[in-house]
């Protein structure tokens, strides 16, 4: 379905599984998880089937965000991180959530990131996959170079300074196969996305100043990283950068040895894991883990 947002602006919506359950005499309510999606350009079929499982937790949000999937079109001067995180934020008002998990990949990171600072009161926690605060070109090309040899990392570097179709086409050549041992095929799920690569290689250039480091200490609720090993995009030192730089015991990284870029595909039972027992307690979830 889509949802009209306050000014006017048609967000696709999908959501599955119940709020409200039965429990002997009572009803009980369930945690709810808003899907932000990753790309951008992408669209909230890159979580399907892979969340399925965790209906039987929680009530599913699906959305496609302005401009994306099968949301309303919409022109580049929309297509932005703060533009994006309200609408989230106009999202959850419409549809009266109170204080949902938003559980974001990859880009989709950098609006849940977003949707912490600028409207603080909307999200009960955060579960972010794949993340990233601060842009590091230089670190994402070593991991490239590393996994796919020097052709692979100057495609990387050409592509994040000049966003163009024809870098981007050479990236997606050179590098995407690089993404993971599974992510980086690209095949059935690749082809179901409702796809507008004019908005990625918009805003690759908001990516390339992308930095909100020095933000996170002022992040209240729980916040759960979980990142591949082997991710050439958002690397793992990214990773341990973002959850550093959060307040102490509000942050907890869970790194995914030998796992790249796009977890949900990539190891599909241990991120839901991590999904799952965050939703149960998301304090508990970052606390420090205890050597004893």
């Amino acid at each position: 379905m889509r949802v009209r947002l306050p000014d006017g602006t048609r967000l696709f919506v999908d959501i599955d599984g119940a709020v409200l359950v039965p429990a002997g005499a009572t009803m009980r309510r369930r945690p709810v998880l808003v899907a932000v999606h990753g790309g951008p350009g992408a669209d909230h079929s890159t979580f399907k089937p892979h969340l399925d499982p965790l209906t039987k937790l929680a009530q599913v949000i699906y959305v496609d965000l302005r401009g994306q999937g099968r949301s309303d079109p919409s022109t580049p001067h929309e297509w932005n991180l703060a533009q994006w995180a309200a609408d989230l934020a106009a999202l959850c008002g419409v549809l009266g959530l109170d204080r949902p998990i938003v559980l974001a990949d990859s880009a989709g990171t950098y609006v849940a990131l977003h949707l912490a600072f600028d409207h603080p009161d909307v999200a009960g926690g955060f579960v972010l996959l794949s993340a990233s605060a601060r842009s590091r070109p230089d670190r994402s090309a070593a991991v490239f170079e590393r996994l796919g040899g020097p052709k692979a990392a100057e495609s990387a570097r050409a592509f994040w300074n000049a966003p163009n179709a024809a870098n981007r086409a050479a990236f997606l050549r050179w590098c995407r196969p690089h993404y993971g041992k599974v992510s980086g095929r690209i095949g059935e799920e690749s082809t179901r996305i409702e796809s507008r690569p004019e908005v990625f290689e918009h805003f690759v250039a908001e990516r390339a100043r992308y930095d909100v480091l020095d933000r996170l200490g002022a992040l209240t609720v729980p916040v759960l990283v979980v990142n591949g090993s082997d991710d050439p995009v958002t690397t793992i030192d990214d990773a341990r950068d973002l959850v550093a730089a959060l307040p102490p015991g509000r942050g907890r990284l869970i790194e995914l040895e030998g796992r790249g870029h796009g977890l949900l595909a990539e190891d599909p039972t241990g991120t839901r894991a991590a999904i799952a027992r965050f939703l149960a307690d998301p304090e508990r979830a970052v606390r420090p883990v205890n050597p004893s």
